[in-house]
């Protein structure tokens, strides 16, 4: 496969190759290289690389154009990918795709087949990396907490709902001070398996993403604890401290890590798009 090397054509090959760690850098075949032979007529990289081209050259090159947009904004932060963090995220999403490759299928051919290679790869995962590297400049693992709630919806918003939606509410947190189940509260408000089976987990939230009322007790309560019940988007809810963002450690750091990351995509993209320009030429 020679789509990505020939593409170095354009972008520039010193530059593409900045990209990559030195041993997975494409390295493009002379036009009278000789791919194969047909009845000994020789068919030569330059005879496939202007359909390659033609077929491949507009998703590499916006990918790569991405990279060094994104590239330039981590430069500006003063942030940076090594070729260890790299080559170490390659080998986790290789390993990924070998667990889940048919029988009879190599990672080289399940790779080729959806258009990619190493080296396509791992500029699309030094992309990836810089993105956290300048999203995590922002993170502030206080401003977080890991909360459960028991949901009182309040269709429409009609006094009679919001009523017996808060009445129960109270009913329940009255309870839940003296002591009563959880989940057996929750079991009562939905029959919704998901919802039972992480036990109204809700996950890790940012403290902004609370109404005001909810955000103070968060903030003053103890983990285990709950919060009086308020109305939000969902209707009326009681939310559990379940863990707060200082405390986080081990796998409960990396889902609050994603959860940042996930929450940050759209605005830090939007932005670095907003500072960038970028002219595309014939």
């Amino acid at each position: 496969m020679f789509f990505i090397p020939f593409l170095l054509l354009a972008l520039g090959q010193s530059q593409y190759q900045a990209a990559l760690p030195k041993e997975y850098a494409p390295v493009l075949p002379p036009a009278d290289h000789v791919l194969a032979t047909v009845n000994g007529v020789p068919v030569r990289g330059g005879d496939v690389e202007p359909m390659v081209w033609q077929i491949y050259h507009e998703a590499i090159e916006q990918e790569y154009i991405d990279y060094v947009t994104v590239k330039l904004a981590a430069d500006k932060a003063n942030v940076a990918v090594t070729d260890d963090e790299a080559k170490k995220q390659l080998a986790v999403v290789l390993e990924g795709v070998k667990n889940s490759l048919p029988a009879g299928v190599t990672i080289t051919q399940s790779l080729s087949q959806q258009g990619f290679s190493d080296s396509r790869l791992l500029v699309r995962i030094r992309t990836q990396l810089l993105l956290e590297k300048i999203e995590m400049l922002q993170f502030h693992q206080a401003d977080w907490v890991r909360v459960s709630a028991l949901v009182y919806p309040t269709p429409g918003g009609k006094p009679d709902i919001m009523k017996s939606a808060g009445n129960s509410a109270l009913s329940d947190y009255d309870k839940l001070l003296k002591g009563a189940s959880w989940d057996a509260l929750l079991a009562h408000l939905t029959t919704k398996p998901d919802v039972l089976k992480r036990k109204g987990a809700v996950g890790w939230r940012a403290f902004n993403d609370f109404p005001a009322l909810v955000r103070d007790q968060l903030q003053k309560i103890k983990i285990g604890e709950y919060t009086h019940p308020e109305q939000t988007r969902s209707g009326i809810e009681i939310f559990r401290l379940d863990q707060v963002g200082p405390k986080a450690a081990g796998d409960d750091f990396a889902d609050l890590r994603t959860t940042f990351l996930e929450n940050m995509r759209k605005e830090t993209i939007g932005r670095i798009k907003a500072e960038t320009k970028v002219v595309k030429t014939d």
